[in-house]
């Protein structure tokens, strides 16, 4: 949130979700923040949740009544650091594939920080994660890698 600060504007409020006591309770927030901001009349909500996130989560949320109204999903960004640890536990690969399959991009952060065979590496491991997950989805096309300094405006709207 200090990050995007910077934003706040006429046109773009910032609203964030504490974790919270328990799972329970994150999903009443979570739930209640977005009841009020479809009641707010917001026309775009973009959710960053940070570190690895059910997925499901939020997609069973948008299910819920009054939200299914209000919400409907535009586009899925699972962000991947691309120096991607390869020693990542069963339940964390599940949710890295929870991400994937939903993923319409998958974009691999801090490339210029690391070296091509770690970013082989990564979209390796992304792969066999989707394929333990019996994903059926090629995510070559939808993997984004590049040096932040070098986007374009093309990159952007891709």
């Amino acid at each position: 949130m200090l990050l995007l600060n910077e934003l706040r504007g006429e046109n773009c409020e910032l609203e964030m979700v504490a974790g919270g006591c328990d799972a329970d309770c994150h999903r009443r927030r979570f739930k209640t923040k977005l009841i009020s901001m479809g009641m707010s009349g917001y026309n775009r909500v973009i959710i960053e949740p940070s570190g690895i996130f059910d997925v499901d989560e939020f997609f069973d949320s948008l299910r819920d009544e009054p939200l299914d109204r209000w919400y409907e999903i535009g586009n899925v960004i699972t962000i991947v650091n691309a120096k991607l640890d390869e020693n990542l536990s069963d339940d964390s690969d599940f949710f890295l594939a929870s991400q994937i399959a939903n993923s319409g991009i998958i974009l691999l952060s801090r490339s210029q920080l690391t070296d091509e065979a770690h970013i082989n590496a990564t979209i390796s491991h992304l792969k066999k994660a989707s394929e333990k997950a019996k994903l059926d989805k090629n995510i070559d096309s939808i993997i984004f890698s590049k040096d932040w300094n070098e986007l374009t405006s093309e990159d952007f709207e891709k």
